[in-house]
């Protein structure tokens, strides 16, 4: 997707064809991955010792079962690294629609966990359907950018896209999960950047959501003391600011080279429950290896992002792009979020650190967004190849776009959006 011509509405077709294998995983997507994930069921295993421990438990039981998650997405980014891109897109409004449905049913019928209306549980497994609706929402919005350029062009032809993004948002609040709500909204509005939407209603957007969310914490006095406790955790070290403080203690203690793999102290009951190895691992990861661990994670999740983006940067097409730019978008911000929060950059949000922290839903859903991202990477060369021979579509923006002499302006400004 180059500054000039990424974004020409040419709608490719997927070449894929029998007898024709598709090329090989792209490695500069699947090693980051591959060592993140490993990294990560490593860590689960260190980290969940102690709990383990005091709910006589095998020492290995949330090990063996991350392993069994991360075999599940295994197999999950494997099929959707080779699903057709045509079906996402044809698909793409069912699946959000879906995903809307099982949002709404589980806060009739969901399990309620750290006062959190957000997980299915069928015995010993849970599922939590906003990780779904993630990915959904990305197909979704893309979908409606592609197919309506010049919605970009007014708050009215992007009423749509707000929607979509604020009923899915709205449903997630529901369930009392803020930081899940927080990263589909930041990535609504990377998406709308993106595709070429101006400044001033995207600033208008997230000042509306800043004043909603503010309205939320202010009714739920969990949140408000969060952000209390934040702005001066010292104050609330016994309570509210409790985890914050654990945290820095955990990473204040690992230094450069860390006190020692499995040898971290906090995660003996010092950080409070499950933390330890959920939304609290990057502190332990700091602790027991080091600063210059934390920063390979960040190395690896900078890599990830920037093969991603490069990915959505090269291909004409508008939907391939802005789904890979979204689903790129997901992981790196939740990834952005769990790390300052760790470093008390951030409230509290209890999101996982993607592709490390323990929980199947998680994982499992961020394979499938980056495993579509690499179907994307794979099927490039068949898609250039396409977009070469099939003749560039005339597109003529609606009279209401173009009114008052501005048909060129509104050209330029709908198929050159901002680069990657």
């Amino acid at each position: 997707m180059s500054q000039t011509n990424s974004f020409e509405l040419r709608r490719a077709r997927n070449s894929d064809k029998k007898g024709q294998p598709l090329p090989g995983l792209d490695m500069h997507l699947f090693l980051p991955i591959l060592l993140l994930v490993a990294f990560g069921i490593i860590m689960v295993f260190s980290a969940s010792y102690p709990s383990v421990t005091a709910g006589r438990k095998g020492s290995y039981y949330y090990v063996i079962r991350q392993f069994g998650f991360a075999a599940v997405g295994a197999l999950a980014f494997w099929f959707f690294s080779r699903i057709r891109l045509g079906f996402l897109r044809r698909y793409a409004y069912l699946l959000f629609a879906l995903s809307v449905m099982l949002l709404i049913a589980v806060l009739a019928k969901g399990r309620l966990i750290n006062g959190a209306r957000s997980w299915f549980s069928f015995g010993p497994v849970s599922f939590q359907p906003s990780e779904m609706a993630k990915i959904c929402l990305m197909l979704a919005l893309a979908k409606f950018l592609a197919d309506h350029p010049y919605s970009v062009n007014t708050l009215k032809g992007l009423l749509p896209a707000i929607v979509m993004a604020g009923m899915a948002c709205g449903l997630v609040l529901k369930g009392k999960d803020f930081g899940t709500t927080t990263v589909m909204g930041l990535a609504f509005l990377v998406l709308l950047f993106l595709a070429g939407a101006k400044r001033k209603h995207i600033a208008g957007l997230l000042t509306s959501a800043t004043v909603i969310g503010g309205i939320f914490i202010a009714k739920e006095p969990y949140r408000l003391m969060r952000i209390i406790s934040f702005i001066n955790p010292e104050k609330y070290a016994k309570d509210e600011g409790y985890q914050t403080i654990r945290q820095l203690i955990a990473l204040g203690s690992g230094g450069p080279f860390g006190v020692g793999f499995s040898h971290s102290r906090e995660k003996f009951f010092y950080l409070p429950g499950q933390t330890p190895f959920t939304d609290s691992i990057y502190a332990i990861i700091g602790e027991e290896l080091g600063i210059i661990a934390c920063l390979t994670i960040l190395a690896l999740f900078l890599w990830l992002g920037w093969r991603g983006l490069s990915i959505a940067a090269a291909s004409k097409d508008r939907f391939i792009s802005l789904t890979a730019a979204g689903l790129t978008s997901i992981i790196l911000i939740g990834a952005a979020i769990n790390i300052l929060v760790n470093l008390d950059m951030m409230p509290l949000t209890g999101l996982p650190l993607p592709f490390i922290s323990y929980g199947g839903s998680s994982l499992l859903f961020s394979l499938i967004a980056i495993g579509i991202v690499a179907g994307i990477s794979r099927q490039l060369p068949r898609l250039a190849a396409t977009e070469e021979k099939a003749p560039a579509a005339k597109v003529v923006p609606p009279a209401s776009a173009a009114g008052g002499g501005g048909q060129e302006r509104m050209r330029s400004r709908s198929l050159r959006p901002r680069g990657l």
